[in-house]
């Protein structure tokens, strides 16, 4: 991870506790989130959707207008974490992952706060 974190553009954000975090690359107007991850004693608080807000928000301040992403469609919660905030299925990616599920491809469009 170390590496990963070393390549331009890639960001990461870690919980105050340590309990989560969430790696995003963006290049140029485009960012994509490579992975959230949430100790198992921690989902279902909120942490994940903390995590996914902050990223989609530092993003978008730097001009991110599109955000991807690609989830397994066993990953209900993850699917369901995406959905409410904001990302729309996109596309698919068959047998995509190494336990032979399918890809959903998904994207959002982060709404630029407004500057005075």
């Amino acid at each position: 991870m170390d590496s990963l974190l070393r390549q331009s553009g890639v960001a990461g954000f870690k919980s105050a506790d340590g309990q989560g975090f969430i790696l995003i690359r963006r290049v140029i107007d485009e960012a994509e989130i490579l992975t959230i991850c949430v100790d198992p004693s921690e989902r279902r608080h909120g942490l994940g959707r903390d995590l996914l807000d902050a990223a989609i928000h530092e993003v978008a301040s730097q001009g991110a207008t599109r955000i991807l992403l690609d989830v397994s469609v066993n990953n209900l919660a993850a699917c369901k974490l995406y959905q409410n905030a904001g990302f729309s299925e996109t596309g698919r990616r068959r047998a995509y992952y190494a336990d032979g599920s399918d890809a959903i491809l998904m994207e959002k469009h982060p709404k630029m706060a407004a500057t005075i």
